[in-house]
């Protein structure tokens, strides 16, 4: 069976182009007023980067799960405040995102455009089925807002132009479970998948959608939508004969991580993008926490399933103007080759 590529990206996928990384994203909680002048809501945040081990240091979704999930004592107000600066600040990623495609004077910048033209493109011609399942962890809105992406099974609308994102654009995730494989079938060359929800998105019970804190695969699990997602990606991986390009990816949710571990006997292959040495990603993986579904043979799993890693900024890969770098060969030859 012919081997397909698809792509998973993460937050340090959108870090270059104006998006935040998790600490980041902490301080832009942290600073807002709501929390600054609420004791109870600051003294959270302070305490954690004291009282907790260093894989949950300045990490909001730690907070995210004691504050909102967990039952604690905090007053209701408290929490609203917290919510409330939650949405603030993926506001502010939002209009970060929205500065940085409109301007036009950086030489320093990551060429999106060349991204879309030389490497997503370049997909989708490679694979067999000429389509490309583009999944990701991030719930910015980047490649809705650069390339009008739409998501499966959701009514588009073109933000291309718009500036922040008013209620009237949000969509209301639908109350059941969807047929992902006739619904990709219909969505064309490339199947935009968003696993954590995102930005912008209404539960169908009304509430935001955003899969944020420690029990991801819980709300995952009662969302019918990305409970179809998620189930989609398990069976891709699990079908094996898969490229797996990751970019920007932290490899901090286990059932993420997971999947990908099981893949080492499916012929699956990861080819990793990312500005860590290989050593030093070797460091991390190996220090991640283990859980109860992810553990130490995962992440040997996960190291014998690379097969190719790029030590690379994106601006390296795709500098501003249209040069082509010799990095960039580099990986079109490492993911292409004998895919045909």
């Amino acid at each position: 069976m012919k081997e397909e590529i698809i792509v998973l990206t993460g937050a340090g996928f959108t870090k270059n182009f104006g998006g935040f990384l998790g600490e980041e994203m902490w301080s832009k909680i942290f600073n807002n007023p709501k929390i600054s002048q609420n004791e109870e809501l600051k003294n959270k945040f302070i305490s954690q980067s004291v009282n907790r081990a260093i894989d949950t240091n300045f990490d909001y979704e730690w907070i995210y799960s004691e504050i909102l999930e967990n039952k604690n004592k905090l007053l209701e107000k408290s929490k609203q405040s917290f919510q409330e600066s939650i949405e603030e600040a993926y506001q502010d990623l939002d209009m970060a995102i929205v500065d940085y495609i409109r301007d036009t004077s950086g030489i320093y910048k990551v060429n999106l455009r060349k991204i879309c033209s030389e490497l997503i493109l370049e997909i989708i011609n490679n694979n067999k089925s000429k389509k490309l399942l583009f999944f990701t962890l991030n719930q910015d809105l980047l490649m809705e807002r650069y390339a009008n992406y739409q998501q499966i099974s959701l009514s588009h609308i073109d933000i291309t132009k718009v500036n922040g994102l008013e209620k009237k654009y949000y969509k209301i995730l639908p109350k059941d479970d969807i047929n992902m494989e006739e619904a990709i079938k219909n969505n064309g060359g490339l199947a935009y998948i968003k696993l954590h929800g995102s930005y912008g998105w209404f539960s169908a019970d009304g509430s935001k959608r955003m899969v944020v804190g420690l029990n991801k695969m819980k709300v995952i699990n009662n969302e019918p939508l990305l409970k179809s997602y998620f189930e989609f990606f398990e069976k891709t991986l699990n079908d094996g004969n898969k490229r797996i390009l990751i970019i920007g990816y932290g490899f901090r949710d286990d059932h993420i991580n997971k999947l990908l571990a099981n893949g080492i006997g499916k012929n699956n292959r990861l080819y990793i993008i990312d500005t860590k040495k290989p050593s030093e990603f070797r460091k991390e993986l190996n220090n991640l926490p283990e859980s109860d579904i992810f553990n130490g043979q995962d992440k040997l799993n996960i190291w014998h399933s690379v097969y190719g890693y790029f030590p690379y900024s994106l601006k390296e890969i795709f500098p501003a103007d249209s040069t082509t770098f010799s990095q960039l060969r580099e990986i079109q030859h490492a993911l292409f080759s004998g895919l045909n």
